[in-house]
Protein backbone atom coordinates (compact mmCIF):
# COMPACT_ATOMS: atom_id res chain seq x y z
CA UNK A 1 0.00 0.00 0.00
CA UNK A 2 2.86 2.51 0.62
CA UNK A 3 4.29 2.04 -2.40
CA UNK A 4 0.73 3.46 -4.56
CA UNK A 5 0.34 6.89 -1.35
CA UNK A 6 2.39 8.69 -4.45
CA UNK A 7 -0.62 7.79 -7.26
CA UNK A 8 -3.02 10.67 -6.44
CA UNK A 9 -0.51 13.36 -5.83
CA UNK A 10 1.71 11.88 -9.64
CA UNK A 11 -1.54 12.05 -11.08
CA UNK A 12 -2.56 15.14 -10.26
CA UNK A 13 0.53 16.70 -11.29
CA UNK A 14 0.70 14.56 -14.71
CA UNK A 15 -2.77 17.11 -15.17
CA UNK A 16 -1.49 20.48 -13.38
CA UNK A 17 2.23 20.73 -15.08
CA UNK A 18 1.28 19.90 -18.63
CA UNK A 19 -1.83 22.33 -18.31
CA UNK A 20 0.37 24.75 -17.03
CA UNK A 21 3.65 24.28 -19.64
CA UNK A 22 0.82 24.49 -22.36
CA UNK A 23 -0.77 27.37 -21.40
CA UNK A 24 3.01 29.03 -20.62
CA UNK A 25 4.66 28.45 -23.71
CA UNK A 26 1.16 29.33 -25.62
CA UNK A 27 1.51 32.17 -24.10
CA UNK A 28 4.87 32.91 -24.70
CA UNK A 29 4.81 32.15 -28.28
CA UNK A 30 1.68 33.96 -29.30
CA UNK A 31 3.13 37.19 -27.96
CA UNK A 32 6.63 36.49 -29.42
CA UNK A 33 4.98 35.59 -32.82
CA UNK A 34 2.65 38.46 -32.49
CA UNK A 35 6.04 40.83 -31.88
CA UNK A 36 8.03 38.95 -34.46
CA UNK A 37 5.42 39.90 -37.09
CA UNK A 38 5.04 43.41 -36.20
CA UNK A 39 8.09 44.27 -36.48
CA UNK A 40 8.83 42.19 -39.97
CA UNK A 41 5.47 44.19 -41.58
CA UNK A 42 6.94 47.63 -39.93
CA UNK A 43 10.16 46.69 -42.05
CA UNK A 44 8.56 45.91 -44.94
CA UNK A 45 6.32 48.37 -45.42
CA UNK A 46 9.31 50.73 -44.71
CA UNK A 47 11.15 48.82 -47.13
CA UNK A 48 8.63 49.25 -49.64
CA UNK A 49 8.01 52.73 -49.38
CA UNK A 50 11.44 53.64 -50.17
CA UNK A 51 11.99 51.33 -53.63
CA UNK A 52 8.96 52.86 -54.87
CA UNK A 53 10.03 56.68 -54.31
CA UNK A 54 13.19 55.49 -55.09
CA UNK A 55 12.47 54.07 -58.13
CA UNK A 56 9.74 56.42 -59.28
CA UNK A 57 12.28 59.10 -59.14
CA UNK A 58 14.18 57.16 -61.28
CA UNK A 59 17.51 58.45 -62.56
CA UNK A 60 17.79 61.76 -64.46
CA UNK A 61 20.35 59.79 -67.55
CA UNK A 62 17.71 56.98 -67.50
CA UNK A 63 16.48 56.41 -70.86
CA UNK A 64 13.01 56.49 -72.01
CA UNK A 65 12.69 52.15 -71.81
CA UNK A 66 14.45 52.28 -68.52
CA UNK A 67 11.43 55.25 -67.36
CA UNK A 68 8.58 53.09 -68.97
CA UNK A 69 9.61 49.64 -67.42
CA UNK A 70 9.89 51.32 -64.14
CA UNK A 71 6.54 53.37 -64.34
CA UNK A 72 4.70 49.99 -65.92
CA UNK A 73 6.02 48.05 -62.36
CA UNK A 74 4.44 50.88 -60.04
CA UNK A 75 1.23 51.34 -61.71
CA UNK A 76 1.17 47.50 -61.88
CA UNK A 77 1.98 47.55 -57.88
CA UNK A 78 -0.59 49.67 -57.78
CA UNK A 79 -3.51 48.06 -59.26
CA UNK A 80 -2.48 44.23 -57.84
CA UNK A 81 -1.65 45.17 -54.50
CA UNK A 82 1.70 44.36 -53.26
CA UNK A 83 3.23 40.76 -52.47
CA UNK A 84 2.00 40.88 -49.24
CA UNK A 85 -1.87 41.50 -47.71
CA UNK A 86 -1.94 45.20 -47.41
CA UNK A 87 -2.08 47.54 -50.00
CA UNK A 88 -0.54 50.87 -51.54
CA UNK A 89 -2.10 54.20 -52.70
CA UNK A 90 0.05 58.00 -53.30
CA UNK A 91 -1.36 60.84 -51.61
CA UNK A 92 -1.35 64.90 -51.67
CA UNK A 93 -1.00 67.20 -48.94
CA UNK A 94 -3.87 66.98 -46.25
CA UNK A 95 -4.10 62.91 -47.09
CA UNK A 96 -6.13 63.45 -50.46
CA UNK A 97 -5.93 59.91 -52.46
CA UNK A 98 -4.25 60.19 -55.73
CA UNK A 99 -3.95 56.82 -56.69
CA UNK A 100 -4.15 53.51 -54.94
CA UNK A 101 -4.62 49.90 -54.81
CA UNK A 102 -7.17 48.10 -54.01
CA UNK A 103 -8.76 48.20 -50.25
CA UNK A 104 -6.81 51.32 -49.78
CA UNK A 105 -8.52 53.80 -48.00
CA UNK A 106 -6.76 57.06 -46.17
CA UNK A 107 -8.24 57.28 -42.68
CA UNK A 108 -8.11 60.51 -40.38
CA UNK A 109 -4.83 59.05 -38.71
CA UNK A 110 -3.12 58.38 -42.30
CA UNK A 111 -3.78 61.98 -43.15
CA UNK A 112 -2.01 63.40 -40.35
CA UNK A 113 0.28 61.59 -41.01
CA UNK A 114 0.84 62.48 -44.11
CA UNK A 115 1.07 66.31 -43.12
CA UNK A 116 3.39 64.89 -40.25
CA UNK A 117 5.39 63.81 -43.38
CA UNK A 118 5.37 66.82 -45.71
CA UNK A 119 6.35 68.86 -42.80
CA UNK A 120 9.12 66.81 -41.37
CA UNK A 121 10.21 65.00 -44.90
CA UNK A 122 10.89 62.04 -43.29
CA UNK A 123 9.22 59.02 -43.18
CA UNK A 124 6.38 58.29 -40.92
CA UNK A 125 5.71 54.90 -38.77
CA UNK A 126 2.32 54.02 -37.16
CA UNK A 127 0.04 51.04 -36.71
CA UNK A 128 -3.33 50.95 -37.89
CA UNK A 129 -6.71 49.48 -38.01
CA UNK A 130 -8.47 50.06 -40.71
CA UNK A 131 -11.83 47.95 -41.33
CA UNK A 132 -12.09 45.44 -42.71
CA UNK A 133 -8.38 44.66 -42.59
CA UNK A 134 -6.81 43.46 -39.38
CA UNK A 135 -4.25 45.69 -37.67
CA UNK A 136 -1.30 46.26 -39.84
CA UNK A 137 1.46 48.67 -39.56
CA UNK A 138 1.76 51.93 -42.11
CA UNK A 139 4.79 53.84 -43.64
CA UNK A 140 4.66 57.15 -44.86
CA UNK A 141 6.90 58.28 -47.21
CA UNK A 142 7.06 61.97 -49.43
CA UNK A 143 8.34 61.81 -52.85
CA UNK A 144 11.49 64.54 -53.05
CA UNK A 145 8.80 67.14 -54.83
CA UNK A 146 7.31 67.45 -51.78
CA UNK A 147 4.09 67.45 -53.11
CA UNK A 148 3.20 63.58 -53.04
CA UNK A 149 3.57 60.55 -50.70
CA UNK A 150 3.46 57.11 -50.65
CA UNK A 151 1.49 54.98 -48.38
CA UNK A 152 2.43 52.00 -47.61
CA UNK A 153 0.29 49.58 -45.55
CA UNK A 154 1.01 45.81 -44.71
CA UNK A 155 -1.02 43.68 -42.51
CA UNK A 156 0.71 42.17 -39.40
CA UNK A 157 -0.43 38.77 -39.83
CA UNK A 158 2.50 37.60 -41.62
CA UNK A 159 3.88 34.02 -41.09
CA UNK A 160 7.59 34.29 -42.90
CA UNK A 161 10.03 31.93 -42.86
CA UNK A 162 11.61 32.53 -39.25
CA UNK A 163 8.37 32.58 -37.97
CA UNK A 164 7.46 29.06 -38.99
CA UNK A 165 10.05 26.86 -37.18
CA UNK A 166 8.37 28.62 -33.81
CA UNK A 167 4.92 28.16 -34.73
CA UNK A 168 5.92 24.45 -35.33
CA UNK A 169 7.07 24.40 -31.95
CA UNK A 170 4.23 25.62 -30.28
CA UNK A 171 1.82 23.51 -31.95
CA UNK A 172 4.29 20.58 -31.36
CA UNK A 173 4.32 21.21 -27.43
CA UNK A 174 0.89 22.23 -27.34
CA UNK A 175 -0.14 18.20 -28.65
CA UNK A 176 2.92 16.70 -26.74
CA UNK A 177 1.67 18.57 -23.28
CA UNK A 178 -2.22 17.73 -23.98
CA UNK A 179 -1.05 14.05 -25.02
CA UNK A 180 0.33 14.07 -21.29
CA UNK A 181 -2.58 15.56 -19.68
CA UNK A 182 -5.24 13.04 -21.18
CA UNK A 183 -3.01 10.34 -20.17
CA UNK A 184 -2.96 12.17 -16.46
CA UNK A 185 -7.42 12.04 -16.89
CA UNK A 186 -7.60 8.58 -18.37
CA UNK A 187 -5.23 7.20 -15.45
CA UNK A 188 -7.50 9.94 -12.58
CA UNK A 189 -10.73 8.02 -14.35
CA UNK A 190 -9.35 4.74 -13.96
CA UNK A 191 -7.85 4.57 -10.69
CA UNK A 192 -10.20 7.25 -8.81
CA UNK A 193 -13.03 8.20 -10.63
CA UNK A 194 -14.66 5.12 -11.86
CA UNK A 195 -14.03 2.89 -7.92
CA UNK A 196 -15.23 6.25 -6.46
CA UNK A 197 -18.80 5.87 -8.76
CA UNK A 198 -18.61 1.82 -7.80
CA UNK A 199 -18.54 2.47 -4.73
CA UNK A 200 -21.05 5.50 -4.61
CA UNK A 201 -23.51 2.98 -6.42
CA UNK A 202 -22.90 0.25 -3.47
CA UNK A 203 -23.31 2.80 -1.12
CA UNK A 204 -26.70 3.96 -2.72
CA UNK A 205 -28.23 0.73 -2.98
CA UNK A 206 -27.80 -0.19 0.27
CA UNK A 207 -29.90 -0.65 3.00
CA UNK A 208 -28.55 0.50 6.40
CA UNK A 209 -29.07 -0.90 9.42
CA UNK A 210 -29.89 -3.92 7.46
CA UNK A 211 -27.30 -4.93 4.56
CA UNK A 212 -23.26 -5.35 4.94
CA UNK A 213 -21.38 -3.00 2.39
CA UNK A 214 -19.42 -6.19 1.18
CA UNK A 215 -15.40 -4.66 0.34
CA UNK A 216 -14.69 -6.02 -3.20
CA UNK A 217 -11.64 -5.62 -5.46
CA UNK A 218 -9.05 -3.34 -3.24
CA UNK A 219 -8.94 0.11 -5.13
CA UNK A 220 -5.39 1.02 -6.29
CA UNK A 221 -5.53 4.05 -4.27
CA UNK A 222 -4.55 3.88 -0.39
CA UNK A 223 -7.23 6.48 -0.25
CA UNK A 224 -10.37 4.95 -1.48
CA UNK A 225 -9.13 1.83 0.21
CA UNK A 226 -9.54 2.90 3.25
CA UNK A 227 -12.83 5.06 2.61
CA UNK A 228 -14.21 1.65 1.50
CA UNK A 229 -12.82 -0.01 4.44
CA UNK A 230 -14.60 2.44 6.75
CA UNK A 231 -17.85 2.30 5.03
CA UNK A 232 -17.75 -1.35 5.73
CA UNK A 233 -17.16 -1.00 9.01
CA UNK A 234 -19.64 1.54 9.68
CA UNK A 235 -22.55 -1.09 7.64
CA UNK A 236 -21.50 -3.39 10.14
CA UNK A 237 -22.00 -0.84 13.05
CA UNK A 238 -25.41 0.10 11.79
CA UNK A 239 -26.86 -3.81 10.98
CA UNK A 240 -25.13 -3.85 15.03
CA UNK A 241 -27.11 -1.28 16.67
CA UNK A 242 -30.36 -1.55 14.57
CA UNK A 243 -30.00 -5.35 16.10
CA UNK A 244 -29.48 -4.64 19.26
CA UNK A 245 -32.17 -1.98 19.25
CA UNK A 246 -34.55 -4.89 17.86
CA UNK A 247 -33.47 -7.01 20.48
CA UNK A 248 -34.23 -4.13 23.34
CA UNK A 249 -37.50 -2.94 22.05
CA UNK A 250 -38.69 -7.23 21.95
CA UNK A 251 -36.98 -7.23 25.25
CA UNK A 252 -39.38 -4.27 26.16
CA UNK A 253 -42.42 -5.64 24.36
CA UNK A 254 -41.93 -9.24 25.59
CA UNK A 255 -41.32 -7.68 29.37
CA UNK A 256 -44.62 -5.77 29.27
CA UNK A 257 -46.12 -8.60 27.85
CA UNK A 258 -45.18 -10.83 30.51
CA UNK A 259 -46.18 -8.62 33.07
CA UNK A 260 -49.51 -8.15 32.17
CA UNK A 261 -50.13 -11.54 31.84
CA UNK A 262 -49.08 -11.89 35.40
CA UNK A 263 -51.33 -9.11 36.25
CA UNK A 264 -54.14 -10.86 34.69
CA UNK A 265 -53.90 -13.91 36.59
CA UNK A 266 -53.43 -12.39 40.05
CA UNK A 267 -56.71 -10.04 39.39
CA UNK A 268 -58.48 -12.52 37.93
CA UNK A 269 -57.55 -15.65 40.58
CA UNK A 270 -57.58 -12.79 43.80
CA UNK A 271 -59.51 -9.55 43.38
CA UNK A 272 -62.20 -11.11 41.11
CA UNK A 273 -63.07 -14.08 43.72
CA UNK A 274 -63.74 -11.84 46.38
CA UNK A 275 -65.61 -9.42 44.83
CA UNK A 276 -68.01 -12.45 43.78
CA UNK A 277 -67.84 -13.80 47.03
CA UNK A 278 -68.73 -10.36 48.36
CA UNK A 279 -71.79 -10.16 46.15
CA UNK A 280 -72.86 -13.91 47.06
CA UNK A 281 -72.71 -12.40 51.28
CA UNK A 282 -74.76 -9.14 50.51
CA UNK A 283 -77.17 -11.49 48.24
CA UNK A 284 -77.62 -14.13 51.28
CA UNK A 285 -77.67 -11.12 53.68
CA UNK A 286 -80.06 -9.31 51.74
CA UNK A 287 -82.48 -12.23 51.55
CA UNK A 288 -82.32 -12.74 55.57
CA UNK A 289 -83.49 -9.55 56.26
CA UNK A 290 -86.83 -10.14 56.85
CA UNK A 291 -87.40 -9.57 60.49
CA UNK A 292 -90.12 -6.41 61.51
CA UNK A 293 -87.83 -4.48 62.95
CA UNK A 294 -85.63 -4.11 60.69
CA UNK A 295 -85.97 -1.27 57.85
CA UNK A 296 -86.23 -3.49 54.51
CA UNK A 297 -86.72 -0.78 52.06
CA UNK A 298 -83.29 1.02 53.35
CA UNK A 299 -81.41 -1.34 53.74
CA UNK A 300 -82.76 -3.69 50.66
CA UNK A 301 -81.44 0.18 48.81
CA UNK A 302 -78.28 -0.36 49.89
CA UNK A 303 -77.58 -3.88 49.40
CA UNK A 304 -78.94 -3.28 45.68
CA UNK A 305 -76.09 -0.65 45.37
CA UNK A 306 -73.38 -2.70 46.58
CA UNK A 307 -74.59 -5.47 44.33
CA UNK A 308 -74.68 -3.09 41.21
CA UNK A 309 -71.77 -1.42 42.29
CA UNK A 310 -70.16 -5.08 42.71
CA UNK A 311 -71.14 -6.26 39.41
CA UNK A 312 -69.62 -3.41 37.66
CA UNK A 313 -66.37 -4.10 39.18
CA UNK A 314 -66.99 -7.67 38.58
CA UNK A 315 -66.92 -6.43 34.93
CA UNK A 316 -64.82 -4.15 35.12
CA UNK A 317 -61.85 -6.55 36.12
CA UNK A 318 -62.88 -8.80 33.61
CA UNK A 319 -62.33 -5.89 30.77
CA UNK A 320 -58.87 -5.20 32.65
CA UNK A 321 -57.86 -9.16 32.59
CA UNK A 322 -58.69 -9.07 28.74
CA UNK A 323 -57.20 -5.88 27.58
CA UNK A 324 -53.81 -7.12 29.84
CA UNK A 325 -54.14 -10.50 27.92
CA UNK A 326 -56.40 -10.97 25.06
CA UNK A 327 -57.95 -14.75 24.97
CA UNK A 328 -58.99 -14.51 20.99
CA UNK A 329 -54.81 -14.29 19.89
CA UNK A 330 -55.25 -18.24 19.40
CA UNK A 331 -58.62 -17.47 17.27
CA UNK A 332 -56.48 -15.90 14.58
CA UNK A 333 -56.35 -12.44 13.20
CA UNK A 334 -59.93 -11.86 11.99
CA UNK A 335 -61.59 -13.23 15.30
CA UNK A 336 -59.17 -11.16 17.01
CA UNK A 337 -59.68 -7.79 15.33
CA UNK A 338 -63.34 -8.30 15.23
CA UNK A 339 -63.36 -8.71 18.94
CA UNK A 340 -60.91 -5.98 19.84
CA UNK A 341 -62.78 -3.71 17.49
CA UNK A 342 -66.38 -4.47 19.21
CA UNK A 343 -64.75 -4.19 22.68
CA UNK A 344 -63.26 -0.45 21.77
CA UNK A 345 -66.26 0.55 20.29
CA UNK A 346 -67.96 -0.01 23.90
CA UNK A 347 -64.92 1.40 25.77
CA UNK A 348 -64.31 4.68 23.63
CA UNK A 349 -67.51 5.33 22.60
CA UNK A 350 -66.64 5.14 18.76
CA UNK A 351 -68.04 3.28 15.86
CA UNK A 352 -65.02 0.99 15.02
CA UNK A 353 -65.29 -1.66 12.08
CA UNK A 354 -63.00 -4.37 11.43
CA UNK A 355 -62.62 -5.76 8.03
CA UNK A 356 -60.07 -8.20 6.59
CA UNK A 357 -59.81 -9.05 2.84
CA UNK A 358 -57.93 -12.33 1.89
CA UNK A 359 -56.52 -14.94 3.99
CA UNK A 360 -54.62 -14.07 7.47
CA UNK A 361 -53.94 -17.57 8.56
CA UNK A 362 -50.35 -17.27 7.95
CA UNK A 363 -50.00 -14.83 10.82
CA UNK A 364 -48.25 -15.67 13.80
CA UNK A 365 -49.74 -15.12 17.64
CA UNK A 366 -46.83 -12.90 17.87
CA UNK A 367 -47.90 -11.01 14.81
CA UNK A 368 -51.73 -10.99 15.78
CA UNK A 369 -50.92 -9.50 18.76
CA UNK A 370 -48.75 -6.74 17.44
CA UNK A 371 -51.40 -6.10 15.46
CA UNK A 372 -53.88 -5.26 18.13
CA UNK A 373 -52.03 -3.41 20.19
CA UNK A 374 -51.52 -0.74 17.36
CA UNK A 375 -55.20 -0.95 16.87
CA UNK A 376 -56.08 -0.60 20.32
CA UNK A 377 -53.49 2.33 20.61
CA UNK A 378 -54.57 3.61 17.26
CA UNK A 379 -58.48 3.75 18.51
CA UNK A 380 -57.43 5.17 21.70
CA UNK A 381 -55.73 8.45 20.01
CA UNK A 382 -58.56 8.70 17.78
CA UNK A 383 -61.05 9.07 20.83
CA UNK A 384 -59.42 11.29 22.81
CA UNK A 385 -56.67 13.55 20.81
CA UNK A 386 -58.86 13.37 17.46
CA UNK A 387 -62.41 13.66 18.33
CA UNK A 388 -63.02 10.89 16.04
CA UNK A 389 -66.86 9.55 15.64
CA UNK A 390 -65.78 6.00 13.59
CA UNK A 391 -62.46 4.23 13.01
CA UNK A 392 -62.21 1.59 10.02
CA UNK A 393 -60.02 -1.16 10.59
CA UNK A 394 -58.61 -3.14 7.42
CA UNK A 395 -56.14 -5.87 7.10
CA UNK A 396 -55.73 -6.59 3.54
CA UNK A 397 -53.90 -9.78 2.52
CA UNK A 398 -52.10 -10.67 -0.68
CA UNK A 399 -48.08 -10.28 -1.15
CA UNK A 400 -47.50 -9.42 2.23
CA UNK A 401 -50.02 -7.77 4.82
CA UNK A 402 -51.16 -3.97 5.33
CA UNK A 403 -53.11 -3.03 8.24
CA UNK A 404 -54.69 0.21 8.25
CA UNK A 405 -56.37 2.29 10.58
CA UNK A 406 -58.40 5.80 9.29
CA UNK A 407 -60.98 8.05 11.70
CA UNK A 408 -62.82 10.61 10.48
CA UNK A 409 -60.95 12.94 13.30
CA UNK A 410 -59.05 16.38 13.53
CA UNK A 411 -56.34 14.51 11.60
CA UNK A 412 -52.73 15.40 12.68
CA UNK A 413 -51.10 19.00 11.85
CA UNK A 414 -47.03 17.52 11.44
CA UNK A 415 -44.62 14.89 10.76
CA UNK A 416 -44.23 12.72 14.10
CA UNK A 417 -40.03 11.48 14.54
CA UNK A 418 -41.01 8.68 17.45
CA UNK A 419 -37.83 9.52 18.93
CA UNK A 420 -38.29 12.52 19.61
CA UNK A 421 -41.56 11.70 21.42
CA UNK A 422 -40.26 8.85 23.22
CA UNK A 423 -37.90 11.81 24.73
CA UNK A 424 -40.87 14.09 25.54
CA UNK A 425 -43.05 11.20 27.30
CA UNK A 426 -45.37 10.59 24.28
CA UNK A 427 -45.48 6.87 24.14
CA UNK A 428 -48.45 6.29 21.87
CA UNK A 429 -47.03 6.58 18.17
CA UNK A 430 -43.16 5.44 19.85
CA UNK A 431 -45.30 2.47 20.98
CA UNK A 432 -46.98 1.81 17.85
CA UNK A 433 -43.47 2.21 15.72
CA UNK A 434 -41.87 -0.49 17.77
CA UNK A 435 -44.41 -3.09 17.87
CA UNK A 436 -44.26 -2.74 14.23
CA UNK A 437 -40.62 -2.84 13.99
CA UNK A 438 -40.68 -5.81 16.52
CA UNK A 439 -42.53 -8.30 13.62
CA UNK A 440 -40.37 -6.48 11.03
CA UNK A 441 -42.83 -4.02 9.61
CA UNK A 442 -43.21 -0.73 8.41
CA UNK A 443 -44.84 2.27 10.46
CA UNK A 444 -46.29 5.30 8.86
CA UNK A 445 -48.82 8.18 9.64
CA UNK A 446 -50.75 10.79 7.90
CA UNK A 447 -53.17 12.99 7.25
CA UNK A 448 -56.47 11.84 4.94
CA UNK A 449 -56.82 14.22 2.59
CA UNK A 450 -60.41 13.86 3.27
CA UNK A 451 -59.78 14.41 6.68
CA UNK A 452 -58.67 12.09 9.75
CA UNK A 453 -55.72 10.33 10.47
CA UNK A 454 -54.18 7.11 8.23
CA UNK A 455 -51.91 4.98 10.01
CA UNK A 456 -50.87 2.01 7.79
CA UNK A 457 -48.70 -0.85 9.05
CA UNK A 458 -46.96 -3.12 6.43
CA UNK A 459 -45.63 -6.32 7.18
CA UNK A 460 -43.30 -7.63 3.81
CA UNK A 461 -43.85 -11.09 2.26
CA UNK A 462 -40.31 -12.28 2.96
CA UNK A 463 -39.46 -11.50 6.37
Amino acid sequence: MSRRRWLLPAILMMILVPTLSALIFSGFGLYQQQRAMAGMASRYAQSLARSIVREESGASNESPLQRHRRMGLFLKMLTLGPPVPGWIATVGPGGIKLQGSPGSKITPELGLAVNRAFASGEMQLLSVQIDPHPPSAAAVYPYPDGVRAVVVVISKFLVPGPMRDLVFLQQFMTIGVSAIALIGIWLLWRWCVTPLRRLAAQVETLHWGRDVLLAEAAPPLPELQNMQEALSELSVSAVDRETLKKNYVGDIVRTQEEERTRLAREIHDSPLQTVASLIQRIQLAQRGLGRPEIDRERVGGHLAAAQEAALTAVQEMRDVCDRLSPPWLSLGAVRALEEISNRLSRIHNVAVTAAVEGCADALSEKDVLALCRIVQEAVANSARHGHAAAVEVKLACGDGYRLTIADDGSGIDREFDPEVLRVQGHRGIASMTERATLIGASFSICRRPEGGTLIAVDIPAGR
